[in-house]
This record gives C-alpha cells, sequence and structure tokens, in this order.
C-alpha cells in the first residue's frame, strides 16, 4: 500500500485496500461505522481542547495576579 509520497496512507487508501476490507469485514467493521467514530473523536478532542484552554488561561490569569507578591515570599532549600 505505497502512495509514492513516503506518508501515511489516507483512509480512502486504507479503505480501498483488498486485505484491509477483509480484514474489517472479518471483525464486523464496516467503513462508516469508523468514519463516525472518527467523527466523534474529533469532536471530542476540540472540545477537550477547549476545556484545556479554559484553564490554561485561568492558572496564567492567577500566576499573573501573584506575580506583584513574588518578592514576598522567599524560597528556602534545606
Amino acid at each position: 500500500m505505497l502512495n509514492g509520497r513516503s506518508t501515511e496512507p489516507s483512509l480512502d487508501e486504507l479503505f480501498g485496500d483488498i486485505a484491509m476490507r477483509l480484514l474489517m469485514g472479518r471483525d464486523g467493521v464496516t467503513e462508516s461505522y469508523i468514519r463516525a467514530l472518527l467523527s466523534k473523536l474529533k469532536d471530542a478532542r476540540t472540545v477537550a481542547g477547549a476545556h484545556t484552554l479554559e484553564r490554561t488561561e485561568t492558572a496564567l490569569s492567577n500566576r499573573a495576579s501573584k506575580s506583584s507578591e513574588a518578592g514576598k515570599n522567599r524560597l528556602r532549600f534545606i
């Protein structure tokens, strides 16, 4: 399944491969099921990324507000 670009094959290339089709048939998996699953994963990653961004922005703003207190609390190494 070489695509001539030295990259991983696309989904269309994978689904067009007879060996992949035979494996999917053996396992009872359809192309539409895989595409739907990948779509759900993409949506979940998008939502998770938005939540991660919100947490990062909150953490950064908290650090910025505490930066004026940085000189008051000295680190002690024991």
